[in-house]
């Protein structure tokens, strides 16, 4: 395939903003030697539904033929609802890094904190109100859960199941998916800006496996 024909969009997650996708995208670009662009969003004040709509948008306007997805935290859902929502033709792969597809335990408890949990946001709010999330299409899709437990969900109650500080690992599966990668080594923050989990994402756009 002629790299010129494809790109890849990078999601970010919750609180984050299109600039922090840099990192990411940086990596990717390197590695599969075409555009890699960031996709900006409200990941508090609007829906879940609004956000994947605004994607669906957005990648259909792109030029390339080929349209690889990036998703980290929210963003794997916000790309795996788009998929689920619209009729997206254009070819290509997704890897989901750090995702809750199964709801988000804790998410669940900080949404218990008076005041704090409506930090949290409207797309958030509504993964929650639904049945976990699965892909009914066809599209490959790769799921990254990373395995280092550090990070600040531990403040809100025992972890005693792998996580990677915000997310459990059984949260990050996705019924459809093709295939999960742990890494051990990296946290759910550091696996939005880590070299080796953009190379190890990479590996699966270009061959469907990591």
């Amino acid at each position: 395939m002629n790299r010129a024909d494809e790109c890849v969009v990078v999601v970010h997650g919750l609180w984050m903003h299109g600039f922090t996708s840099l990192p990411m995208a940086g990596h990717l670009r390197r590695k599969m030697h075409c555009p890699v662009y960031t996709f900006d969003y409200w990941s508090t004040l609007r829906s879940l539904d609004h956000n994947s709509d605004r994607l669906f948008d957005y990648c259909r306007a792109l030029d390339e033929h080929t349209v690889h997805l990036v998703g980290h935290s929210l963003g794997g859902l916000v790309v795996v609802n788009m998929l689920n929502r619209q009729d997206f033709d254009r070819p290509g792969r997704v890897v989901a890094i750090g995702s809750p597809f199964a709801h988000s335990e804790s998410g669940k408890r900080f949404a218990k904190i008076p005041l704090l949990g409506k930090a949290l946001g409207r797309s958030i709010s509504q993964a929650h109100s639904r049945e976990p999330m699965a892909y009914r299409g066809g599209r490959e899709i790769g799921v990254i859960a990373a395995a280092k437990p550090r990070g600040p969900g531990k403040i809100l109650g025992s972890m005693d199941a792998p996580h990677d500080g915000i997310v459990f690992a059984d949260e990050t599966r996705l019924p459809g998916a093709k295939e999960i990668l742990e890494m051990p080594d990296q946290t759910h923050t550091t696996s939005y800006f880590s070299r080796r989990a953009a190379n190890r994402a990479a590996d699966f756009l270009r061959n469907g496996k990591f």
